[in-house]
């Protein structure tokens, strides 16, 4: 099997046959998504060898739902995948609703399928000229995704205006409101996107309260926010931070993409070089981040090792 990835055009092409069905450790390790490998893997050759897949420290992340769905032979599938597997000739109806019929077929096909953004990116960004109190715009999004993002930002004190796929951010000499926010399975504002939140609210007035209850211990800013002056208060699966306050320079260890970037923002925010450990994290999120945040004016640099 052959997989390329052009740059230039943003598109990975997979061509050639399946030879090996074991996946190793170290692969398996780096990301939760390779459990996905077990379903394509089985189907195709008949068997399938995956370790326990790794990814991000956020607490419990039990598998049983996907090897009790893979235990009875069944699929689950979700709009975006109904999408493809349509477009390769699969007869599939129903999606979005709580029925979903699939119809047999002799065969799939190859497609050419573009992804929809990243709205875990986007909202990194709209945070990010909200830290710094910027103005810009992110492109190629589809504003809906973020509307829980989107409204929060408004309601405390962030100029923002979506049309089409651009959204428009003005945090330029603006006074942050206090931020209530509660993580929550989609549509609600997502559980990646309150370390980032939590890193706004140091600069916002009065006491904001950043709660999650998708995984109620994924808090590992809160060690390294202390690193760089934070005073703040952990109460089981929230945090409370009372601000503004100063944002002092440190060298913290983000331990995951979401954290990692939390401290890259929380860093740009500061007055001096913060030095953030989890570079190999936020590259497995983003791509190109640090081009990005170059472009929009920030001051950073990847240290070797």
């Amino acid at each position: 099997m052959e997989l390329t990835y052009d740059c230039k055009e943003k598109r990975i092409t997979v061509t050639g046959a399946i030879k090996n069905t074991e996946i190793s450790k170290e692969s398996a390790g780096k990301i939760r998504a390779s459990k996905l490998f077990l379903g394509a893997l089985t189907a195709s050759q008949g068997a399938a060898r995956i370790p326990f897949p790794g990814g991000d420290r956020l607490g419990g992340r039990p598998q049983d739902i996907h090897l009790y769905v893979l235990e009875k032979f069944g699929i689950r599938v979700e709009v975006d995948w109904v999408i493809v597997l349509n477009g390769m000739g699969a007869r599939i109806s129903g999606a979005g609703t709580p029925v979903i019929h699939v119809r047999g077929v002799d065969r799939l096909q190859g497609i050419r399928h573009e992804l929809i953004p990243d709205r875990l990116e986007s909202a990194t960004y709209m945070l990010a000229f909200a830290m710094t109190g910027g103005q810009g715009k992110v492109l190629g999004v589809i504003p809906e995704h973020n509307f829980a993002v989107i409204s929060i930002l408004r309601d405390c004190g962030v100029r923002i205006e979506n049309r089409d796929d651009v959204i428009e951010i003005d945090a330029s000499g603006r006074v942050f409101d206090k931020l209530n926010i509660h993580a929550l399975p989609y549509p609600g504002v997502a559980t990646d996107i309150q370390p980032l939140f939590s890193a706004l609210s140091v600069l916002c007035h009065g006491r904001s309260v950043i709660r999650d209850s998708v995984f109620p211990n994924r808090f590992w800013q809160a060690k390294q926010f202390v690193k760089m002056g934070i005073k703040l208060e952990q109460k089981n699966d929230q945090l409370e931070i009372e601000g503004p306050q100063r944002i002092f320079p440190a060298e913290v260890d983000g331990g995951d993409i979401r954290t990692s970037m939390c401290l890259v923002l929380a860093g740009l925010a500061a007055e001096g070089d913060t030095i953030v450990d989890g570079y190999e994290h936020i590259r497995r999120g983003y791509e190109n981040f640090a081009g990005k945040l170059k472009s929009l004016g920030a001051d950073l640099a990847i240290l070797p090792d």
